[in-house]
Formats: structure tokens, sequence, C-alpha cells
């Protein structure tokens, strides 16, 4: 039996999805009030750059994938913003923000829908009152070479 531990997350919903992330690995989160230019030739999940802060941030998409995520009807306007390196900035767009929490890890055992496209970024599954979610690391995710198009460094 393994002893479960507290991690301070920051709570989201792709699509219908409630994923969660460590607060460590997001540097702010706003309203996505620009409109994001496309990038022809990128890989789906790269959906274009906007300006944050006076600097074009590259902005993925959680929910381009079209693997069993719970579709939802609008569009995401929520974007994370994650600071890799002191070079490297992504936004990560999300259908909606529900807030900052602290979650106990649970066991793997307890079954949690862990969407196709989020499994090889998902280290575990947390739990936040009545709501069990996956772990997602939005740091492997936003430098991943077959997500960003870039080739590793």
């Amino acid at each position: 039996m393994s002893v479960a531990t507290t991690t301070e997350v920051l709570l989201y919903h792709v699509g219908q999805q409630p994923v969660a992330s460590p607060q460590s690995q997001i540097q702010s989160v706003q309203h996505c009030t620009h409109p994001i230019t496309p990038i022809c030739g990128t890989p789906d999940w790269l959906v274009g750059v906007t300006p944050v802060s006076g600097e074009l941030l590259p902005v993925l998409n959680l929910a381009a994938s079209p693997d069993n995520l719970p579709q939802c009807p609008e569009t995401p306007t929520t974007l994370l913003t994650c600071q890799l390196s002191r070079q490297q900035r992504y936004g990560v767009l999300v259908s909606r923000c529900v807030g900052r929490f602290h979650a106990h890890t649970v066991e793997q055992t307890v079954l949690a829908p862990v969407p196709t496209s989020l499994q090889p970024y998902t280290t575990g599954l947390v739990q936040i009152d009545d709501t069990v979610c996956p772990l997602f690391d939005l740091t492997s995710f936003c430098t991943d070479p077959a997500i960003t198009g870039n080739p590793p460094a």
C-alpha cells in the first residue's frame, strides 16, 4: 500500500475532461484575448502563435486530438502560460480553468478516464474533493517534438 502525497495543482478542463497539472509548471492563467495566428505545416496540436506580454508565444491546444476527448461545445479560450526555460515559453489552450487546489495522489487502480492522447503525458491520478482526474505533465507535452514540431535540442 502506497502513501498518498499532497501536491499543489491547477485544475482545468480539456473539453469536458477535468485535468490537473502541477502548479509549478504554470506561469500564468489568462483569458485568450488576442487572435491566434495559424502557422502552416505544423502538427495539429500547434494551432499558431499569439502575443502575450509583448512576446509571440506558440500556442498548443490540448483538445486538438480527435481521440476520445469529451467534446466541449465552446472554443477553448483560457491560456495557460508555461515557462520551460529562460528562452522557451508556450501557451496551452484549455476549455476553462477551475482553480488551484491541494490534491492527493491516488492509487492507479482507481478508475478515471484518461484520454488516449493525454496518456503519454499523464504521471498519475489525483483527487480533488470528489473528482479523480489525470495529473498531466505540461512540461513533457510542450517539449515533445511530435507535439511542437521542433527537433530535440
